[in-house]
């Protein structure tokens, strides 16, 4: 549980360093290809250190491993590009309030996975995120208006993305090393990512080196520490679980937009935190007041 939330901690301060990088005039392409290229190289760098300084580490992933793992990777890379694609037509507010609708999407593919219905405790919690979720995003002072077509469709594909990411960092080749499985699915995520944004600009030192900083702190923050972190919890707690504890998000996303871009947030706002704060401990509470009657 700690691991995930930890990697969602690290999601949610992703859009406010996003939004410097645009502010300073990067766009999508150098952004997200950045962002790859420089958690792909640290995560093989890791790879490697291990295996040089620790005789017994192994490379214990095969070629089918390594495929399932790559080909995991793409919702990685795809949820990135439409999330920021969501943030550059809609306010941040609104495309969060959208990427949050993984909150049910996550229960719903679980449960048909496992062809069983939600629990009361699931239903009642998620139904918490939400409530938490709109009013953490304004719903009720316009937002609604500030919607366009199109980033109401990205927002929701990153959803539906964000939704198959956490799916697949818990059911594929989970016997591979978390760091080696890290390394192969943002391997496939900057694969995909080189695809649709052929890095022509690496030829100039203008765009290059302003772009390191911005590049290494987005690397870091969205895909070295989450993918990692959720290699590691996700198997053990589930898809669930995890859809609810990375909610946590939405509010670290407010507190770092207001402490570090000085954005305006609302008493509404925060009531929407506390309710989403409540959401994430109530089934553990739950659970474990159970577990506690059992014994």
């Amino acid at each position: 549980m700690i691991f995930v939330l930890l990697g969602a901690v690290s999601y949610g301060v992703l859009s406010t360093f996003v939004k410097l990088a645009y502010a300073e005039g990067f766009t999508l392409g150098p952004i997200v290809f950045s962002q790859a290229g420089i958690g792909c190289l640290v995560l093989w760098l890791l790879v490697f250190l291990n295996k040089l300084i620790n005789k017994e580490y192994r490379i214990n992933f095969n070629r089918s491993d390594s495929i399932k793992l790559i080909l995991a990777g793409i919702p990685i890379g795809f949820t990135s590009i439409i999330y920021y694609k969501s943030v550059q037509e809609i306010p941040a507010s609104m495309a969060i309030l959208l990427l949050f609708q993984f909150t049910w999407m996550g229960n719903l593919v679980e449960c048909v996975m496992e062809k069983r219905l939600p629990s009361k405790t699931q239903v009642m919690s998620i139904a918490l995120l939400l409530i938490g979720t709109a009013f953490s995003s304004n719903v009720f002072d316009g937002g609604l208006n500030s919607l366009t077509f199109l980033g109401t469709i990205y927002g929701l594909l990153a959803a539906c993305s964000y939704t198959a990411f956490t799916f697949v960092s818990g059911k594929v080749a989970t016997n591979v090393d978390p760091i080696q499985r890290s390394a192969l699915m943002l391997t496939g995520a900057f694969i995909f990512i080189v695809g649709l944004f052929p890095p022509t600009f690496l030829w100039d030192l203008k765009i290059v080196l302003p772009l390191l900083k911005y590049g290494a702190t987005i690397a870091l923050f969205g895909t070295i520490i989450p993918p990692l972190f959720f290699s590691i919890g996700v198997p053990v707690i589930g898809v669930g679980l995890t859809s609810i504890l990375v909610s946590i998000e939405l509010p670290v996303a407010i507190l770092a937009s207001t402490t570090i871009l000085h954005e305006s947030s609302s008493m509404v706002q925060w009531i929407g935190i506390l309710i989403i704060l409540f959401g994430i401990i109530f089934p553990r509470y739950i659970q474990k007041k159970f577990e506690y009657k059992v014994a």
